[in-house]
């Protein structure tokens, strides 16, 4: 059944699909999930008995889907039959958004007007039962492409709901939506650490300890953790931090002997008091750009970051003073253990019965006995990898591995790798999902989703599937199909989204539209304009990371690539290989025209280091190491606007080539 909503929002008219479905029965103690990752920043949620498989596409054991307006990387939070999650809604209808494991340094941000909202949604049917606006205006501080500007997830008791927005103001509403208290603690200028004037944004999250709000702003000058009473917003106190921009969420550990508020930071970790905030143990050695929240679990605190070093480190609860290690040391007093590799750049990682789950941003999940800090294994999600900004969760027995690419993986736990399903949700996924009584609830870039057990489909599930993983080798008799752009999105038949980028300041916009090549419905198109000013010239591009950039492709056997295009003007068709890119300059007309290039016409192009390893031998092409198809125009001779369309891209094997029907189709 489809239901209209409307809300008091210019910007949102929001429509729930529902299915009709009997909620667990109410327990005295109900299960709640009341900030970002759950009780204490955990994860783990036994006895819930989320399901296993669904289908958005289909249906199956989707509960209902609610469209979100704005962008927001915020994670739901549950309690009762509440659910409370935050969006930020720009003025710019392409305001930009970037994401993947792509580097490189990206300084576009969204400085139009936005709108904060914080919602109340019934997790029963999806419906909207409140909608505040919190804050209006242009963000002070620039966001990453890849960030929001609504990243902090809410946090409640069950009585009050808190947000931290990004402009620094803090917020608390009670469960009917009436706010009880704001403050403004200034703007967050959280950055980069290697540039002081590289804005990212905030995104840690408050949390809520007893009747205290605590939270942890650490920027690029005047970083602190304070603590405000949350019935009145009263400030009860501020520790100041001599560190630099952090994005973690600090949590609590209740130990046997006292409990200690733990945070996370560039370079070093804190343990502090929660009811003064007195530092009670310092520790050395973590990164900088620091993402992950602290867990804890049987006395151990588990600290870990990963940008540039990838440090882990297993602290004993009730230290006290400096516990740094020394240069020599992987343990002391006060440190069961640590590693000085495999820990996250920003998934938080899980703690579950008796194993420590950590998730790399490229989709590598390595596995340590959490006592002994022994491995146990190293996987690639999925066998797929990709990007991975949401935090792994658990509940009986399984593990929840969400992609940005939105595939959910549904693993085994314990000390062999199991895939028990994939779940793909269609949509980019970076906030990490909420369990509680039955349900899982996703937020996606589009839609808020929950998932339980036994919803039928409303459609019959489709017999196979056209995505599947690009081949790790192209065999010389393959004819690969790569995209057609007939399905209405921008997901390549091998599932991954295509892509735009650019150095900065030139702009692109990748789009489907009408009437393609071949008297084909759709094609792709790119709108772009090169603009100088960047370090590295004018560039911009759409392209395609191929088994979403985890795993390089061997295409030695390619023998061509056939495709329609036409345009405003050349661009380059490239292959990044080895450690650079080869390919070719086409020209094109406002006309479709076929191209068909072979493997032996891929040169080295200008987008390409002085020196590279091409691989590249006396007989021309040889393939190896390929992770990505780039449609490119670059260079300070091409200033000023362009647009080209692609359409009907295949690969071809070596003899699949010199067999091919040169009749264009």
């Amino acid at each position: 059944m489809h239901r209209s909503l409307i809300i008091l929002l210019c910007y949102a008219c929001l429509l729930t699909v529902t299915a009709p479905m009997a909620l667990p029965q109410e327990t005295t103690e109900r299960f709640q999930w009341p900030s970002f990752r759950g009780p204490l920043a955990s994860g783990v949620a036994d006895g819930q008995n989320p399901p296993t498989a669904w289908d958005p596409e289909t249906g199956r054991n989707v509960l209902w889907s609610t469209p979100l307006p704005g962008l927001g990387h915020s994670s739901p939070v549950v309690w009762d039959e509440r659910i409370y999650l935050t969006t930020a809604v720009s003025d710019d209808p392409n305001s930009i958004f970037r994401y993947g494991t792509d580097g490189r340094m990206d300084r576009r941000s969204d400085r139009a007007r936005n709108a904060w909202y914080v919602y109340s949604i019934d997790r029963r049917d999806g419906e909207v039962v409140w909608a505040r606006q919190l804050i209006s205006g242009n963000p002070s501080v620039q966001r990453h492409p890849k960030n929001s500007y609504a990243s902090a997830t809410p946090t409640t008791d069950g009585k009050h709901v808190v947000v931290l927005v990004a402009t620094g103001a803090l917020f608390c509403y009670d469960f009917d939506g009436n706010l009880l208290w704001d403050l403004d603690l200034g703007p967050i200028d959280a950055g980069a650490s290697y540039d002081n004037a590289y804005q990212w944004g905030a995104a840690s999250s408050p949390i809520i300890w007893q009747d205290l709000v605590i939270v942890q702003v650490d920027q690029q000058i005047g970083s602190f953790i304070g603590a405000f009473d949350v019935g009145t917003g009263e400030e009860v106190w501020r520790t100041p931090r001599d560190l630099i921009s952090s994005f973690s969420t600090p949590t609590i550990h209740v130990g046997t002997q006292r409990t200690e508020l733990v945070t996370n930071g560039a370079g070093t970790m804190h343990g502090y008091d929660p009811a003064s905030g007195e530092e009670l143990w310092r520790m050395s050695g973590s990164s900088l750009n620091t993402t992950p929240t602290p867990v804890s679990d049987q006395g151990l605190i588990y600290v870990t970051s990963g940008y540039r070093t990838r440090p882990i480190f297993a602290i004993r609860a009730g230290a006290t003073g400096d516990i740094s290690l020394a240069n020599d040391e992987q343990s002391n007093a006060h440190v069961a253990w640590s590693s000085p590799r495999d820990g996250p750049y920003i998934a938080t990682p899980l703690v579950y019965r008796g194993y420590l789950y950590v998730v790399s941003a490229n989709g590598v999940l390595t596995v340590f006995h959490a006592i002994t800090g022994e491995r146990v294994y190293k996987r690639r999600i999925g066998d797929t990898g990709g990007a991975y900004s949401a935090s792994p969760i658990a509940a009986d027995g399984r593990i929840y591995l969400t992609s940005e690419d939105g595939d959910i993986f549904v693993i085994k736990a314990g000390a062999e790798y199991e895939l028990l399903a994939t779940n793909r949700m269609g949509e980019v996924c970076l906030a990490t999902p909420a369990i509680s009584e039955g349900q899982i609830f996703i937020r996606t870039t589009g839609h808020l989703l929950a998932v339980t057990n036994s919803i039928a489909p409303e459609v019959a599930l489709a017999l196979g599937s056209s995505s599947a993983p690009f081949p790790t080798e192209l065999a010389t008799d393959q004819v690969l199909p790569f995209d057609d752009f007939e399905d209405g999105d921008l997901l390549a038949h091998t599932g991954v989204r295509w892509q735009t980028f650019t150095n900065g300041v030139s702009g692109a916009a990748l789009r489907l539209v009408d009437n393609g090549a071949a008297a084909t419905a759709q094609a792709a198109r790119l709108d772009g304009k090169l603009t100088l000013g960047a370090a590295r010239g004018p560039l911009a591009q759409m392209y395609q990371p191929f088994d979403r950039g985890a795993v390089p492709i061997n295409l030695e056997n390619l023998g061509g690539i056939r495709f329609y295009t036409r345009g405003s003007s050349p661009f380059e068709l490239t292959l990044r290989c080895g450690d650079g890119e080869v390919g070719k300059e086409l020209d094109t007309s406002e006309e479709w025209q076929l191209i068909e290039l072979s493997a032996d016409e891929l040169t080295p192009t200008s987008g390409s280091p002085q020196v590279v390893d091409w691989r590249w031998g006396a007989g021309g092409w040889s393939g190896n190491g390929c992770i990505g198809l780039y449609f490119s125009r670059r260079g300070a001779s091409n200033i000023g606007e362009f647009w080209f369309e692609v359409d009907e891209i295949t690969f071809y094997g070596a003899d699949a080539w010199e067999s091919r029907d040169d009749s264009p189709r």
